[in-house]
């Protein structure tokens, strides 16, 4: 008769069987994760490239005022260095930031969903592993926080002081102010109206 110690052991097959789904489950996510990404790239190299092409051709802007135009008003920023001066190029800007509210909502909505994903995994984790310490919801949450999103929006915060610095001469806080209210949409302040400081300005 065997033993309740024997029976209690773990079966090195089972074992094996499990690393191996995770494994491909791993990978299926991996190849998924890619595919949006590069779907998400080309959508939004489309939005911006057409409108750009459009802004070139009717308004005869020059490239970099075309593109910044297009990337401040298809993210409802707003900042009012350039202006349009015909019904024709309005309208057309009137779809564009349609358009970009749309992709704002499913691009906020795929953020969040990711911590979201980010907390529960580290709950399941965290379950699943007896000798792991129990952690808090705030706990989990912060070290979700603590991820490729968030490094990004603090290089993000920090390339808009940059350019306030360097390229306008501003003073930090001034700098930062810009940078927060361009990253937020709220659009209160704008670059001076250069080539150079308008496509440096385009990230924000």
């Amino acid at each position: 008769m065997p033993s309740k110690s024997s029976s209690k052991m773990t079966n090195p097959k089972s074992l094996s069987q499990k690393k191996t789904t995770e494994k491909k489950k791993i990978e299926s996510n991996s190849k998924k994760s890619s595919s949006e990404l590069f779907q998400i790239f080309l959508i939004v190299t489309l939005y911006f490239g057409s409108s750009t092409c459009f802004h070139i051709i009717h308004n005869e802007w020059s490239v970099a005022q075309a593109f910044y135009y297009s990337v401040q008003s298809g993210l409802s920023i707003g900042f009012g260095v350039l202006a349009e001066t015909d019904d024709v190029s309005r309208f057309y800007t009137v779809i564009h930031v349609i358009l970009g509210a749309i992709m704002i909502s499913v691009s906020f909505s795929l953020i969040f969903a990711r911590v979201l994903e980010r907390i529960e995994a580290q709950k399941i984790n965290a379950a699943k592993d007896s000798t792991q310490k129990k952690q808090s919801l705030i706990a989990i949450f912060i070290d979700a926080c603590f991820s490729t999103e968030v490094v990004i929006a603090m290089l993000w915060i920090s390339l808009g002081i940059g350019i306030g610095v360097v390229l306008e001469g501003w003073s930090v806080i001034h700098s930062l102010y810009f940078a927060l209210t361009g990253i937020s949409t709220a659009g209160l302040e704008g670059p001076s109206n250069v080539d150079v400081s308008k496509l440096f300005s385009i990230p924000l």
